[in-house]
């Protein structure tokens, strides 16, 4: 056999490197499996999904914001109380629970249980007309029945600050009025007007209607009652002249003294703002601050006698 020219085996040399060439692209490099991860729709295994993202239910517009709702109606049936009521008590040991965090209880529009339309609702803290003592109960009231009883539904077996969303249907009466307002910021004596008001028997429950107590009462708890702000631990002797220079840029208008006992310690004021704004600015700038602290001069200069306790602010 006579020996191959150089051309030859130049060719054949170029024949064998192609053909490893092929054999090792063929075969998965180990670095890749370190290097470039893939994505998998099982846990620890390589091989690519067997369909695309876009045929997964929560991609394909099938998932839980496309299921088939329940009317509202079946919720205030399911509640029926033996009264008319758009109001509703939550049971709360925590003064600090706001309007918008009872909001966020309920899911998003899209996941929701019901086919409805929730609208805001408005929340007061139940209270002591005089003293103004937080009685650890709310009262949330909606336009209508059927607003609370869709709210119910969306929110049962939630849970906030700990505490079950037990929420139950309240009857209007002197009582529970007295403890929706107070004597600085509403006349007791529209109570009656807004108890003798008569509702339309289809009304907030046929349909979406707002009941008839509805503007009323929200005008009688005063609509501007997020205006105003409970101090506890206010300083004895304080004078006006030093509430108008510590309060300058907070658009203070007037404060009203609440309780006051040097022998047991308990001086209580309500300030009111001119805007909400400023009085949630206040709270946030000063609850749980210490007077002293806050004092641009000495004690005896001011003649005022402090608490060790800080500041309590809230929001009426």
């Amino acid at each position: 056999m006579s020996k191959p020219t150089p051309e030859a085996t130049k060719k054949l040399m170029n024949l064998l490197y192609s053909s490893a060439t092929s054999q090792i692209a063929s075969h998965k490099p180990i670095i890749s499996d370190v290097a470039t991860p893939t994505i998998s729709r099982v846990l620890y295994d390589d091989s690519k999904p067997t369909a695309p993202l876009k045929d997964l239910a929560f991609d394909s517009g099938k998932g839980l914001g496309h299921r088939r709702r329940i009317p509202a109606e079946h919720a205030l049936l399911s509640l029926w109380p033996p009264f008319r009521s758009n109001v509703l008590l939550f049971r709360c040991t925590n003064a600090y629970v706001t309007r918008y965090d009872m909001w966020k209880m309920m899911a998003a529009p899209e996941v929701r249980m019901y086919e409805f339309t929730m609208r805001p609702f408005e929340m007061v803290k139940r209270r002591d007309p005089v003293t103004l003592e937080f009685l650890d109960e709310y009262l949330l009231v909606f336009e209508n029945q059927i607003q609370a009883a869709v709210y119910v539904k969306e929110t049962e077996g939630k849970v906030i600050n700990g505490v079950g969303l037990n929420l139950l249907f309240v009857k209007l009466n002197h009582g529970v009025m007295r403890t929706m307002g107070n004597q600085y910021m509403c006349d007791f004596d529209k109570i009656g007007d807004i108890l003798g008001i008569k509702e339309d028997e289809n009304a907030g429950v046929v349909d979406d209607a707002p009941f008839a107590n509805y503007e009323p009462l929200l005008d009688w708890m005063n609509r501007k009652r997020l205006n105003y702000v409970i101090v506890r631990n206010w300083p004895f002797g304080l004078s006006t002249a030093s509430v108008l220079r510590f309060l300058w840029d907070y658009g203070y208008d007037r404060m009203v003294q609440v309780e006051s006992d040097i022998q047991t310690g308990k001086n209580v004021v309500l300030l009111k703002f001119d805007k909400a704004k400023d009085a949630n600015r206040f709270i946030r700038n000063y609850h749980g601050k210490k007077w002293d602290l806050l004092q641009t001069k000495s004690n005896k200069t001011q003649r005022e006698k402090t608490f060790y306790q800080p500041l309590l602010c809230e929001a009426i």
